[in-house]
């Protein structure tokens, strides 16, 4: 479905790779918070901080990879031959799975990856 890059890696793979980044370093942050007493924040750059906590990243974090989840189960093959097609009308397509879906999931998961578009694995060619 989305392009791969030049080692046959998927886009998908590539962000399930950076969001296990992303819930590693959450964990360790939300460990080291729970065993942390301090005073609450008070600077912007603190607030910030606070408002973007370990716990709110680690629910970011699932529901990303369930994003990208499932959009591997859109059958690549299947998506292909649903793009050749030419039907009379809507009913011929399969109902749990139109272009406009697969269409759908490749955007999605290219601007899921924007924000790691400074990783040297990120390939341009995954870009919205």
């Amino acid at each position: 479905m989305v392009d791969t890059d030049s080692t046959g890696r998927s886009l998908a793979d590539f962000l399930l790779d950076r969001i296990g980044e992303d819930e590693a370093v959450a964990r360790r942050a939300w460990e080291q918070q729970a065993h942390a007493d301090g005073p609450e924040p008070r600077t912007a750059l603190q607030t910030h901080v606070a408002r973007h906590s370990p716990s709110r990243v680690l629910v970011a974090c699932e529901a990303r990879r369930q994003i990208v989840q499932n959009s591997l189960d859109v059958d690549a093959e299947q998506a292909e031959e649903l793009m050749a097609l030419e039907p009379a009308g809507p009913s011929e397509l399969p109902p749990e799975q139109t272009v406009g879906e697969v269409a759908f999931f490749e955007r999605v998961l290219r601007y899921l990856a924007v924000q790691y578009a400074d990783h040297p694995d990120y390939e341009r060619q995954w870009r919205p």
